[in-house]
């Protein structure tokens, strides 16, 4: 039974070969060929890819193998997602016989891993506002210890501006950096106030 004009076009998308079937068949008319004969051309050379059976058999594996492993969906993509790329990765290392099936199915085509990444895998990926968000408050010891600098220069703020009555005074002197200097307009201060009439004090 011959292959429908639809059904082939889902085939070869789904095989990742679709933009390539389109750039021959354009080619082939670019050479001369009519639109129909171009067409039939492109199909012949863009056949279904023959089932390689004997790859499903050599990563079949006992059902003992997985007793009593299970593993969620979202632990399965993850697990897959982590194993594609490593050339040593055993059956027993997957978290269950899903992980394990989704592994092999990946690998066994380009097209397969297209989709994998590009339809499965993101699924997981929260959504862009809670990375951004994730990602700016990511606690690499830095925001804390600026947290505890900051914390700090409003204790001392707050201690110098009870010694001296003036916030903006005792702003000032903290962001110079020196004790001294508020030792100082605390003396200068309470001299001035010496002065004063009682009922200005």
């Amino acid at each position: 039974m011959s292959e429908s004009r639809g059904r082939m076009e889902a085939r070869l998308k789904r095989e990742g070969r679709w933009d390539s079937f389109e750039a021959r068949r354009r080619a082939l008319k670019a050479e001369g060929l009519s639109g129909s004969s171009a067409y039939q051309k492109s199909v012949a050379e863009f056949a279904p890819i023959p089932h390689d059976s004997s790859h499903d058999e050599r990563n079949r594996v006992p059902a003992q193998m997985f007793a009593g492993k299970t593993a969620a969906t979202q632990e399965t993509v993850a697990w897959v997602a982590q194993n594609i790329a490593l050339t040593d990765v055993k059956p027993e290392n997957a978290p269950s016989s899903e992980s394990w099936a989704m592994l092999q199915w990946v690998r066994g085509a380009e097209a397969n891993e297209r989709e994998f990444w590009e339809r499965i895998f993101t699924k997981l990926l929260p959504p862009r506002p809670q990375m951004v968000t994730a990602e700016r408050f990511k606690d690499d010891g830095r925001d804390l210890i600026a947290l505890c600098d900051q914390i700090i220069v409003m204790q001392r703020e707050a201690e110098f501006e009870t010694a001296l009555g003036d916030r903006e005074l005792a702003k000032r002197l903290i962001a110079a950096g020196s004790d001294d200097l508020v030792a100082e307009a605390k003396e200068a201060l309470e001299r001035a106030r010496a002065k004063q009439p009682d009922g200005e004090r």
